[in-house]
């Protein structure tokens, strides 16, 4: 929503009525917003967004950079947009995913993989051998070092030799569900499955779940070069490493209160945590207290190269080493804070989103026609 800015309300209204969007795109000079009850188009600048089509049960949305936007449904086939009109492709009716790859899109459906270019089918030995995979359900189709790899519905991972499906070695068991699939720097794969996320790499296989947390009760996330940061609501922090370890900490390690309300990461890549007994800040490995100690800190944010919080009624922000009010912002209750790529601070307050300029000073945007559907951001 920042970085829409002024197309903000109109996504708002999106998720009101169409709830969880599944899939996002940018193709010709428009976001593409797949949802589950249908396709839907948001140019540049304009206030609402218009259906495409008659679609329903979006599950991927994806442009091949060029020319073509590809949409696939759990139900209603595959289906391309040539920047006139959407035409159904040649495949099974249930398709999960697809990937782009040498201008042609790989499509994964309940029946293998099908590949085309523009509206036309491309068989190649991959895709008719998909057919013939032990489950040919394929939920999600990328590539590593230029050859396809597919996910399936209960049998696992297969990989494309040139010559045949081979199995991704000792993939285990608890990974074999996959929902969705990616790839990473370097080759490693990470597989969405029911039971937790799994990730393979250098030929080893890691199961993250919640089991590895301190506390299911997930409140915030943040990532820094030491690895992904995970906050909870009563148990302290975690921090998952690239390696797959996960380390802990809480009031007996150092932290001010184990409650961690919000996580931020600053222009130097330091972690800020809001916790409900003041601020801390994690620098070249270390925690240190940097203010509000004693209050309920509910909002921490980095803008541009500076620290924001608010623990009352007002705006704060970090100055030679103490947090200090911002006497004009205008909202109260502050709830969220972040810049937009004009490079503006945006709040949103339960009295409406306030926007600060370059000079300092700030205006606020609330309820109205052609504007916010609700005071409360």
């Amino acid at each position: 929503a920042a970085r829409l800015d002024r197309q903000s309300a109109a996504v708002e209204q999106v998720l009101r009525t169409d709830g969880a969007v599944h899939a996002l795109e940018s193709f010709d000079g428009a976001l593409w917003l797949g949802t589950w009850r249908g396709l839907l188009r948001l140019p540049a600048g304009a206030d609402e967004a218009e259906e495409v089509g008659d679609l329903e049960r979006i599950t991927a949305v994806r442009s091949d950079g060029d020319s073509h936007l590809y949409v696939t449904t759990a139900g209603a086939r595959a289906h391309v947009y040539d920047g006139r009109r959407l035409r159904q492709l040649r495949c099974d009716r249930f398709a999960w995913d697809v990937a782009i790859h040498d201008g042609a899109a790989w499509v994964a459906t309940s029946r293998g993989v099908r590949r085309f270019v523009g509206r036309r089918p491309r068989p190649r030995p991959a895709v008719r051998q998909s057919r013939d995979l032990p489950v040919a359900d394929v939920r999600a189709v990328r590539f590593v070092d230029g050859q396809p790899v597919v996910g399936t519905h209960g049998g696992g991972l297969f990989a494309w030799s040139g010559n045949a499906w081979e199995p991704v070695a000792d993939q285990p068991r608890w990974a074999q569900r996959t929902r969705a699939l990616e790839v990473v720097e370097g080759g490693s794969l990470l597989v969405a499955t029911p039971t937790g996320l799994a990730v393979r790499r250098d030929g080893v296989w890691i199961r993250h779940q919640g089991g590895g947390l301190p506390d299911n009760d997930v409140s915030c996330l943040a990532r820094t070069d030491e690895g992904l940061w995970v906050g909870t609501f009563r148990s302290g922090l975690a921090l998952v490493r690239p390696n797959g370890r996960i380390e802990r900490w809480t009031e007996e390690r150092g932290l001010v209160d184990d409650r961690i309300n919000r996580l931020a990461v600053d222009h130097e890549g330091d972690l800020w945590i809001a916790t409900e007994r003041g601020v801390m800040e994690r620098r070249d490995g270390r925690f240190g207290l940097r203010g509000l100690l004693g209050r309920h800190v509910f909002v921490v944010a980095a803008a541009g190269e500076r620290i924001y919080a608010s623990a009352g009624p007002d705006l704060m922000v970090f100055q030679d080493g103490e947090f200090r009010v911002v006497e004009s912002h205008p909202g109260r209750r502050l709830q969220d804070l972040t810049e937009s790529s004009a490079g503006e601070v945006l709040s949103g307050t339960a009295e409406g989103l306030a926007r600060g300029a370059a000079d300092g000073s700030w205006s606020l945007m609330t309820s109205g026609p052609a504007a916010l559907p609700d005071d409360w951001v």
